[in-house]
C-alpha cells in the first residue's frame, strides 16, 4: 500500500505552524511529486513536507500513471485520485513527465503541475505554458520551489471547473 510520503519521515520536531514570509499563506495540498532521481526527488520532497503538504511520489511517469489509476482503497490515506499538484521531471526512463502531463490533461484532468527540467528551453516552456502548468529550471533554490508551487496552487483554484 502507498503511504503519503513513503521516505524521507516528517520530523517531529518540524511546527505544524512554520513562519512564513508575511502574507504568505501556505495551504496544505496533495502533492505527487515524480522524478527519477532519488537525491533530487528527496530533496523536493522533504521541502514540501516541510512546507506542510501532503506529499507521494514516484521515480517514473509509468509509476505515476498507476498510483493515480489505483483504485481510492489502495491509494492510502488520502485519494491520490485527488490530488492538487503535479510536480514532475522532464526526461526520466520510460514516459518523459510532458507525456505523463499530455496523458493527465486527455483524461481531463485538470491537477495543476509544475514541471521541473535541467535542460530548459523555448520549446520546451511554450508546451509547459500549452498545458497549462510553471515550468522550474534546475537547480533552484528551495524558496523558488515553493513559490511556485504556491502560485501553481493559486492558478489552479482560479480556474474554472
Amino acid at each position: 500500500m502507498l503511504q503519503a510520503h513513503d521516505e524521507p519521515r516528517r520530523p517531529d520536531d518540524w511546527p505544524d505552524d512554520e513562519p512564513t514570509r508575511p502574507g504568505v499563506r501556505r495551504p496544505r495540498a496533495r502533492v505527487l511529486v515524480v522524478e527519477d532521481d532519488h537525491a533530487m526527488r528527496r530533496l523536493i520532497v522533504t521541502r514540501l513536507l516541510r512546507d506542510g503538504h501532503d506529499v507521494y511520489q514516484a521515480a517514473s511517469g509509468d509509476e505515476a500513471l498507476g498510483l493515480l489509476a489505483a483504485p481510492a482503497a489502495d491509494a492510502g490515506p488520502a485519494d491520490l485520485h485527488l490530488i492538487d499538484l503535479l510536480v514532475v521531471d522532464v526526461r526520466m526512463p520510460g514516459r518523459s513527465g510532458i507525456e505523463l502531463l499530455h496523458r493527465l490533461r486527455a483524461g481531463r484532468r485538470r491537477t495543476a503541475a509544475l514541471v521541473v527540467t535541467a535542460f530548459p528551453d523555448a520549446g520546451l516552456a511554450e508546451s509547459v505554458a500549452r498545458l497549462g502548468a510553471r515550468l522550474l529550471a534546475k537547480p533552484f533554490p528551495l524558496e523558488r520551489l515553493s513559490d511556485l508551487v504556491l502560485a501553481s496552487l493559486a492558478d489552479a483554484s482560479e480556474e474554472p471547473s
